[in-house]
């Protein structure tokens, strides 16, 4: 996202301000679902084995959203960008945090991993 360094990105802190952001994970569902979302923050942290495959479909009815992958001081871009997609991800095992980045976003998601 334009509006954040690639430092903000990767941080751990969140900065975030938003009507309503709710997060659900459960198993290997991630739902996401947010009202006039601005910000940064960690959705959730996620242990990689080997290779994952992620699927999900991604709606954004208002502003912009983007969806990342941080693992130690690299970035991954996940969801760039609205639909339904499926993404398969090698990287050294370890553990990888799922953020979300926004501007006045209103957004759904529900994203599965594999």
């Amino acid at each position: 996202m334009e509006s954040y360094s690639q430092k903000q990105l990767i941080s751990r802190v969140n900065r975030q301000k938003a009507l309503v952001f709710i997060a659900t994970a459960r198993n290997k569902k991630i739902k996401v679902k947010t009202v006039q979302f601005t910000g940064i923050k960690t959705i959730q942290w996620l242990y990689i084995k080997k290779e994952m495959t992620f699927s999900w479909e991604f709606v954004c009815l208002q502003g912009k959203a983007v969806f990342y992958l941080v693992r130690n001081k690299e970035l991954f871009p996940l969801i760039l960008e609205e639909g339904k997609k499926e993404k398969t991800i090698t990287l050294p095992p370890g553990w990888v945090r799922l953020r979300i980045a926004g501007e006045h976003a209103s957004c759904q998601l529900e994203l599965n991993r594999y």
